[in-house]
């Protein structure tokens, strides 16, 4: 089963006040194990057949590993036929050298999603290291951003991942499926981390 938005919305609605949601974004790391925690002593109430091992086991999160080869291998099929830019410097890159940068940290937000990895030169990506893009800089990489969107991922098979995965991850998307939307909600999420977590910016090269 694919819990995407359609599959989701056939449960029905609720809403969470905003002061909630910003407690629960700002506390994740702590709340999440707290939860699991107490969800594991629940399930081990009804049903002793099971050792607590095995429901922590169960449990774990099996997509919280950083991995850029899907993107990585999408950058080396573009470059075969055409030209991939690096989307903080503009300049071309090479099929020998190149790197996948996560947009927004991974080692502060673990997000492995499409619309975050990004094209890039080994020294920009070295330059920004674990930083948060500043705001004027995310805004003078959009075009390229939008570009590599359009040129790698819409119209192929991952173009239902990209869409889904924003509208998992990122604010205020609306009804419309568009890069320029996914775009803005980058805006938004940017905002939203160098607020809650405090983080440094990178200004560019």
């Amino acid at each position: 089963m694919r819990l995407d938005k359609a599959t989701l919305s056939r449960f029905g609605t609720f809403r969470v006040p905003s002061f909630l949601w910003d407690a629960f974004s700002r506390y994740a790391c702590w709340i999440e194990p707290a939860i699991v925690n107490e969800w594991i002593d629940l399930m081990g109430s009804w049903d002793l057949r099971y050792r607590i091992d095995d429901y922590h086991r169960g449990l774990q999160w099996v997509e919280g590993r950083r991995d850029t080869s899907a993107v990585r291998q999408m950058i080396s099929q573009q470059l075969e036929t055409g030209s991939v830019e690096c989307v903080w410097t503009a300049k071309n890159l090479r099929a020998t050298g190149f790197d996948v940068d996560h947009c927004f940290p991974w080692s502060r937000w673990n997000n492995n999603d499409l619309w975050n990895l990004m094209p890039a030169t080994h020294r920009a990506n070295a330059s920004k290291s674990e930083k948060l893009p500043g705001d004027l800089l995310l805004k003078e990489a959009h075009p390229r951003v939008v570009s590599w969107w359009e040129q790698a991922i819409l119209g192929t098979s991952r173009e239902e991942q990209f869409f889904s995965e924003a509208e998992a991850s990122l604010p205020l998307l609306g009804q419309k499926r568009t890069v320029e939307g996914v775009f803005e909600g980058m805006l938004q999420q940017r905002l939203r981390l160098k607020t809650n977590l405090r983080l440094a910016e990178w200004l560019g090269v």
